[in-house]
């Protein structure tokens, strides 16, 4: 809630005088309610989850997959410290659940197989639903969802076996040939749609080693995962510089988790303005026989005021006080 409807986290010093979301940790009702600081919204994020690896911990519990471990709490708790900037929190958090898991090496027949699995070590965590090809990614009946944006595709290689984990590319009646993920698939997911992955931790990790300035070991937390998702790394070269490689790393991020969570758009809004590149979508109006009629176009602005959400109509009706950050209606070109 707080990365969709509050501010991005720039530092300490912002996210003090930054409206964050309404903090309730009491049972009282209150007809009225505004919102908190940014500040104390990750604070009580880092401290429940804290208290949630010292509780589970001491159960003594065998958790299944399908319940939080102290690794799944651990894992979210180095997201949560990255975004802050914590990067040396990061480093010693990430790196206790890279002890505990593992990566698993994709091979060239991994795409008849289905990655996600209790047999995956790199699945700490999965929630959220059965796995489908239905909803926003399409049925399989008649349409495929939407397709992935050439930008996405070409960034994978032709030795990352990710391209053909992830996607597959169909022709949908002979008009129009892409990519579809594959990720809400059977084929490629048997447990539930949401999955924490160990994965994240080596990038998690590698990031904080990046802005640190420690760049072999960045370089190297890097090239295990990549390891375990390249046939082979012949030709390709991780950067030494300091800003390249952490460009790098984050374009690791990108083609590692599509189509998972809110990774990207949570990346996106993270990252600086000279970093976070405009976005474009054309959308295009279709007549009965299949013609299209019409396009429009759509843009976020690197610094677009859009990139925070508005407080839900509902919410604000309940609360017509609460403060709102200020949203534009996007005309299309």
């Amino acid at each position: 809630l707080t990365n969709l409807y509050a501010e991005p986290y720039r530092s300490e010093s912002q996210a003090r005088v930054t409206m964050g979301v309404p903090l309730r940790t009491d049972i009282g009702v209150e007809p009225t309610y505004d919102r908190a600081q940014l500040s104390d919204n990750y604070r009580q994020i880092e401290e429940d989850l804290g208290e949630a690896i010292r509780l589970i911990g001491l159960s003594g519990l065998k958790k299944t997959i399908y319940h939080p471990t102290v690794e799944a709490c651990r894992l979210l708790l180095s997201r949560v410290q990255l975004f802050q900037k914590k990067y040396d929190d990061v480093i010693a958090t990430a790196e206790a659940v890279i002890k505990a898991a593992g990566l698993k090496k994709l091979t060239p027949g991994s795409v008849s197989q289905p990655f996600i699995t209790t047999a995956n070590p790199e699945v700490l965590y999965s929630f959220g639903g059965n796995s489908n090809a239905a909803g926003i990614f399409g049925s399989t009946i008649q349409r495929f969802g939407f397709g992935t944006h050439k930008d996405l595709i070409n960034r994978f290689g032709g030795n990352d076996l990710r391209k053909s984990l992830f996607f597959k590319q169909i022709t949908d009646n002979s008009q129009y040939t892409g990519y579809y993920t594959r990720k809400m698939d059977a084929g490629y997911c048997n447990l539930a749609w949401i999955n924490f992955r160990a994965a994240e931790a080596w990038l998690n990790r590698a990031e904080a080693y990046a802005c640190r300035g420690k760049i072999s070991e960045a370089q190297a937390d890097l090239k295990q995962l990549m390891e375990n998702r390249y046939t082979s790394l012949d030709g390709i070269t991780i950067p030494s510089d300091q800003q390249a490689l952490i460009q790098f790393i984050r374009d690791e991020r990108f083609k590692e988790f599509c189509f998972e969570e809110h990774f990207r758009w949570f990346d996106l809004r993270r990252m600086e303005e000279s970093e976070r590149p405009e976005i474009v979508h054309i959308y295009s109006d279709v007549d009965a026989n299949g013609k299209k009629s019409g396009k429009y176009t759509y843009r976020l602005l690197k610094n677009d005021p859009n990139y925070t959400l508005s407080i839900p109509e509902q919410e604000k009706a309940n609360n017509p006080f609460i403060y709102d950050y200020e949203r534009f209606d996007k005309m299309p070109g």
